[in-house]
């Protein structure tokens, strides 16, 4: 495989809600290895174009690849089985679920008490509430074990829409802490959060959408330079 094969990698991509189109003709390539973080006000189109790469908004026009291969017309339970891994926003959780329902319903049979212990690991909050519902849970705790998807399967690639939302600060340090080191174990992401200065820290490449188009792509530097960050995010 080429250097310059990215881990995901969308192509002239226009997409949206039925006949409503939310995306138009955009290009944004998430190297291997790499965090790009994705910015830009409420109704861009941020996460519709997170739910386009994993197949939960068709593809109108254009195209989607995973590591050169063109995915564009698979389901999302094959884009899953590629490495791909949406943590939507909202803290998607079972919550009438214990913790350990949850952390289960991830893996496959068998695979069930590793999955707990690399969770545990990573929040080691959520090892002390494993008998709990995930409902009980407060807000912090329910964003954890809902990013805690993200080590139990071990995906290639994997997009974060608005992690920190609604968190107390020290939560918010927890859950940029735990990206770092998901990049730190060779994951490719690609982050939609409000903490913009946050996200850019962590990132290597930065997307600005406005009104479903692309209007910078380039390093955090130069997206922080001069009058550009007040240009498209002031």
């Amino acid at each position: 495989m080429g250097e310059d094969v990215a881990a995901l990698e969308l192509t002239d991509v226009t997409s949206g809600y039925g006949s409503t189109t939310v995306l138009r003709d955009v290009s944004l390539r998430v190297p291997t290895g790499s965090v790009v973080a994705l910015l830009g006000a409420n109704g861009a189109g941020k996460t519709t174009l997170l739910r386009t790469a994993v197949g939960l908004n068709p593809v109108s026009h254009g195209r989607v690849e995973v590591f050169g291969t063109d995915i564009t017309p698979e389901s999302p339970p094959r884009r899953a089985r590629r490495g791909v891994c949406l943590i939507p926003e909202g803290r998607a959780v079972f919550k009438s679920m214990s913790v350990w329902e949850n952390l289960a319903l991830q893996v496959r049979r068998g695979d069930a008490t590793q999955a707990v212990e690399k969770a545990t690991e990573a929040f080691p909050v959520l090892g002390r509430r494993l008998g709990q519902t995930a409902g009980s849970l407060s807000g912090g705790e329910q964003q954890m074990l809902a990013l805690a998807r993200a080590y139990t399967t071990d995906p290639r690639i994997v997009l974060v829409d608005e992690p920190s939302l609604g968190l107390a600060p020290q939560v918010v340090e927890t859950v940029f802490g735990f990206l770092e080191r998901l990049a730190a174990r060779g994951a490719a992401l690609l982050v939609v959060d409000q903490f913009i200065g946050q996200v850019l820290d962590l990132a290597d490449h930065a997307y600005v959408l406005a009104h479903g188009e692309l209007t910078f792509a380039g390093t955090p530097a130069q997206l922080r330079s001069g009058d550009v960050f007040e240009k498209y995010l002031g």
